[in-house]
């Protein structure tokens, strides 16, 4: 009995020791996370996963390293691994249909975005990424429903607002000029009422530049009233040249969207103005990794010859799609 008693004393005494060098790793982590060294904090989370397979919040955290290094594909399968172990975190699936999104796993994502929805039911931006599914996939009546839930639970919030504005840009290509103008007011209002319930946010510079491109072409269409031509995408029918495109160049690929196989449309509003100029880019459908961005950059680059009416040059809208595959 009493060499039982002297082992379990010795455990007692040894349980701190022998957890130390883990503690140590999980601070080594923070600390690489802490100051950008993402994969060096990867590799010691890796380390800490290995050592202790069913700790679920070290493969959450594995899962924020690889985020951070913009590896994506890993960091979906560390919150896999995650909410395997813990179901009933919510933080585990919120981040996890955010990244199955920016990898098109829109199927999967809607199951997370669902099983988030179960976990806090009185969250308003739990509502969050249903909604935001429910726009990509246009099911437009689902995603408001969910926009409603979110205002209701906190009106303060102005997410709910950012993606009702974004909801009504996925509608804009299609209807009539005067549709597209009051669609355009709509989305314009939405995002007003964002940024006014953000005003202690950032506010980032992509943000802010679509915004103005909506009260632009907003404007644009209004003053053209139903003065709708046949090809949606064009400016109205009217006596004189067309535009001509003299130089237009492919987007570049981004690396992260390559690694993950991303593929799709961007949708963009393009003006070009009477100068000779491009004016406001609209980005009307998006895709992740960083896509959109290098079709809005590509769309910039665009040379051409203005629209000349009545031996005058004038501003003309075209809506411009940018594909992208990986062969």
């Amino acid at each position: 009995m009493r060499t039982i008693a002297i082992f379990s004393l010795t455990l007692l005494f040894l349980c701190p020791v022998l957890a130390q060098p883990q503690d140590q790793v999980n601070a080594d982590a923070a600390a690489a996370m802490k100051v950008g060294n993402f994969d060096k904090a990867a590799k010691l989370y890796k380390k800490l996963t290995k050592a202790e397979p069913n700790n679920a919040e070290a493969w959450y955290q594995l899962s924020l390293a690889y985020l951070a290094d913009k590896k994506d594909e890993k960091a979906a399968d560390a919150l896999e691994k995650a909410t395997g172990i813990s179901s009933k975190e919510p933080r585990y699936w919120r981040t996890f249909a955010s990244v199955l999104i920016s990898l098109d796993r829109i199927a999967q994502a809607e199951m997370a975005a669902k099983k988030l929805i179960g976990l806090q039911p009185n969250v308003a931006d739990s509502y969050f990424f249903y909604a935001f599914i429910s726009i990509l996939k246009e099911e437009f009546l689902t995603a408001e429903t969910q926009i409603e839930k979110m205002i209701a639970l906190n009106p303060s919030s102005p997410d709910p607002y950012f993606l009702r504005g974004s909801l009504y840009l996925r509608q804009v290509p299609d209807g009539r000029y005067q549709h597209r103008a009051e669609t355009l007011q709509k989305a314009d209002a939405a995002f007003q009422r964002y940024t006014e319930l953000n005003k202690n946010g950032p506010l980032g510079a992509y943000l802010r530049e679509q915004i103005a491109a909506v009260q632009w072409f907003a404007n644009f269409y209004n003053k053209r009233g139903d003065n709708t031509p046949k090809d949606s995408g064009q400016s109205p029918a009217e006596p004189g040249t067309k535009l001509a495109v003299k130089k237009a160049k492919a987007p570049n690929y981004t690396r992260e969207a390559k690694e993950t196989g991303l593929s799709g449309v961007v949708l963009l509003l393009v003006a070009f103005r009477a100068d000779g100029t491009i004016g406001p880019v609209l980005v009307l459908r998006g895709l992740g990794n960083g896509l959109t961005e290098k079709a809005v950059e590509a769309a910039k680059q665009i040379k051409f010859n203005p629209v000349i009416k009545n031996d005058v040059p004038v501003d003309s809208v075209r809506q411009v799609e940018y594909s992208f595959s990986v062969y």
